[in-house]
């Protein structure tokens, strides 16, 4: 999954896809894969299969976590609620992406408030 994201962030999607792909095919519940593929569309221009992709990652990450009896604060999380939210945005549709917005704020808080006690100064 890392080597998919450092594909991704050198500009080569198409080795990231074959990864993403992969994952998914050996996982069909893959939160990072349908993620990664979500990031991929989005950078293609595709709006519906990133948000396709991003809203089945979210709802995998829910699934999983209640499950688990688990909290949903993690990173993947609030990156989902984000990228959700810009393609909310570039859609004109500001109401659910206001919502994601508060989601992805939300993660992301309690990740920083938990973390600060942990660092020693």
């Amino acid at each position: 999954m890392e080597l998919a994201q450092i594909y991704l962030d050198n500009k080569k999607p198409d080795e990231a896809r074959n990864i993403y792909q992969k994952i998914i095919e050996n996982d069909l519940d893959s939160v990072e894969g349908h993620y990664g593929m979500g990031m991929i569309y989005q950078g293609e221009g595709k709006t519906e299969e990133a948000r396709s992709e991003l809203i089945k990652a979210k709802e995998l990450f829910s699934k999983q976590q209640s499950e688990d009896n688990a909290e949903t604060f993690s990173p993947v999380n609030g990156h989902i609620h984000y990228q959700l939210g810009l393609l909310h945005s570039g859609q004109g549709e500001a109401e659910k992406a206001f919502k994601e917005f508060i989601m992805a704020c939300d993660v992301y808080d309690k990740l920083v408030r938990d973390f600060l006690p942990k660092i020693k100064r």
